[in-house]
């Protein structure tokens, strides 16, 4: 139970930063992922199955957390 309090946790400081979290991914971690090889990779393996598609997503949202989070616990705020 009490890692279900820290997920919350972590979801909480992501609902905190929703401008971090809505440009992060498309500003920052496409493009290093792209830089990396890794987005190459990853979307290549999208292409031929579903699964691969939803790990896809998973992927690019667990980044997307735990960026959100590091800014959040950083207290670096985006406000509009």
């Amino acid at each position: 139970m009490e890692n279900a309090g820290k997920a919350l946790g972590a979801l909480v400081l992501c609902g905190q930063n929703p401008m971090i979290a809505y440009t992060v991914s498309s500003f920052v971690l496409v493009p290093i992922f792209y830089v990396t090889g890794i987005m190459g990779l990853i979307t290549g393996l999208a292409e031929g199955s579903a699964i691969w598609g939803l790990a896809q997503g998973v992927i690019l949202t667990a980044a997307m957390w735990a960026v959100t989070n590091a800014f959040s616990k950083a207290n670096i705020f985006w406000r509009s």
